[in-house]
């Protein structure tokens, strides 16, 4: 019998290419009122943020597996998961790349000051004092140039 798979939040993440027999359903947001209903014949349920609680597991009868498309695993209710033998995973290396890559790119809007920038051109503030950009900074932002730039740290970032 193929399997239900359900995913709850595939605005977060992009689905994987699945080599079972399946029916797979997909939405792009879930509120935490739909979950159940949503999940009620599902044998497989995807999630990243999307809490599931043993109130919903308990109105999903044939749920077996609970993936979830983060590290954290903290918005499942393991325990209940636990008493009915409905297996958990996650995937740990999901975010490295865009954890790294967000580091960076804080760091180019922090040097650059690219939000007091922005908000100051928001607030329209540079067309009523006739001025330009840069009188909105206290100081010129510096060039990169010269920089040099590493991600130091533990586990996989870290060493990304």
């Amino acid at each position: 019998m193929p399997e239900v798979i359900v995913a709850l939040d595939v605005c977060q993440h992009a689905m994987p290419t699945f080599h079972i027999p399946h029916t797979l359903i997909e939405y792009h947001n879930t509120k935490a009122t739909e979950v159940a209903e949503r999940l009620h014949d599902a044998t497989i349920a995807i999630t990243s943020a999307v809490p599931i609680t043993a109130e919903t597991i308990a109105q999903c009868p044939n749920l077996k597996l609970v993936c979830v498309s983060i590290v954290g695993v903290n918005h499942i209710d393991l325990q209940a998961c636990r008493a009915r033998a409905i297996r958990v995973c996650n995937t740990p290396a999901a975010t490295t790349e865009a954890v790294a890559e967000h580091a960076i790119a804080l760091y180019f809007a922090a040097k650059r000051n690219i939000v007091r920038g922005h908000n100051w051109v928001m607030s329209g503030q540079e067309w009523e004092l006739d001025s330009t950009g840069m009188s909105a900074y206290e100081r010129l932002p510096t060039p990169c140039s010269r920089d040099t730039l590493g991600i130091i740290g533990y586990g996989k970032i870290g060493r990304f």
